[in-house]
């Protein structure tokens, strides 16, 4: 049940980061959802890939606004930089968001 609230609480902070990745992560979720089906997983399958589906780009919660959504083509230093500290940072926000609370 606690992987339930977080991965509630982190769809929720995704969501309010930005509706885009968000509806993109629940259309990769039903694509992944018919795909397990089609391929027989059990229900304990499908669920592992259903959270991975939506968790997939959580990434992006910590991610700066100015390179998340920059209109054109990163340069060569934004494309050099490691983005996992930002990758973290978004997880670590999400744990401290309200919505995270609000799901316990």
């Amino acid at each position: 049940m606690e992987l339930t609230r977080v991965t509630a609480a982190v769809l929720r902070a995704l969501r309010e980061r930005d509706e885009n990745t968000f509806a993109h992560c629940n259309r990769t979720r039903e694509l992944c959802m018919e795909t397990g089906r089609t391929f027989g997983l059990s229900a304990d399958e499908l669920a592992v890939l259903r959270w991975a589906a939506e968790l997939h780009d959580i990434g992006k919660v910590g991610i700066p606004d100015r390179i998340l959504f920059k209109p054109a083509r990163l340069d060569a230093e934004e494309q050099g930089r490691k983005f996992d500290p930002y990758m973290l940072a978004g997880f670590s926000r999400t744990i401290e968001s309200s919505a995270y609370r609000a799901a316990g």
